[in-house]
């Protein structure tokens, strides 16, 4: 009985969740990456939950202190239309990368839009350098012209040598269950020889 009124809670939670996973809002993102001092990284711009989009123009902007843009390099999923960024511009020191495209048609596919490839010229301050959308400058339309609100997610260009915190809190959830197992094991042992001590004085008397 208890191992199905544990299953219907279970059938329960997951129905919950799916409507909710279903129903995310679009987004683009900017991917974080790891890399050292004279390393080009690639870092992708991608799309979920694509509405429909026929144009955008998105501005990403970075500490010139520390990245310099190398190359922008548009993905399959826009090998159609008009595709321009601005590292041509040498005229100024760029604090920004701005792509624009532009098509015919909407294209609803998701996935990496383009690459932007980074120099790290100097040790990263704290170990990190934020890429952050300029989202005053930064829209998107479809194929009627209507602009189309999606969510922008920054990004980061981080250390190598800097540690993960993904990593550092998984080792954290991860060290108490394992201190608990050890201090477990270690109790029954000691509550088995305990019994088997007394067994043994018992016998004797």
């Amino acid at each position: 009985m208890k191992k199905f009124f544990a299953f219907g809670v279970l059938l329960t939670l997951v129905l919950l969740v799916m409507p909710a996973a279903a129903a995310s809002p679009p987004a683009i993102s900017v991917e974080s990456i790891r890399g050292d001092v004279g390393e080009t990284v690639d870092v992708p711009v991608s799309i979920s939950q694509n509405p429909g989009l026929s144009g955008f123009v998105l501005w990403l902007e970075f500490d010139p202190d520390y990245l310099e843009p190398v190359a922008v390099t548009r993905s399959e999923l826009l090998a159609s239309g008009l595709f321009m960024d601005n590292l041509a511009d040498e005229r100024q020191l760029l604090s920004s990368v701005n792509v624009t495209w532009a098509d015919q048609s909407n294209f609803t596919g998701d996935g990496v839009l383009y690459t932007i490839s980074f120099l790290i010229t100097r040790e990263l301050p704290g170990g990190s350098v934020d890429l952050l959308w300029n989202t005053q400058r930064s829209n998107a339309s479809n194929g009627n012209l209507e602009l189309v609100d999606i969510p922008l997610g920054d990004g980061q260009v981080l250390s190598a040598a800097a540690e993960s915190p993904e990593s550092a809190l998984s080792a954290f959830w991860i060290l108490p269950p394992l201190v608990l197992a050890i201090l477990g094991t270690g109790l029954f042992y000691l509550r088995k020889r305990s019994k088997q001590h007394r067994q043994k004085d018992l016998a004797q008397k």
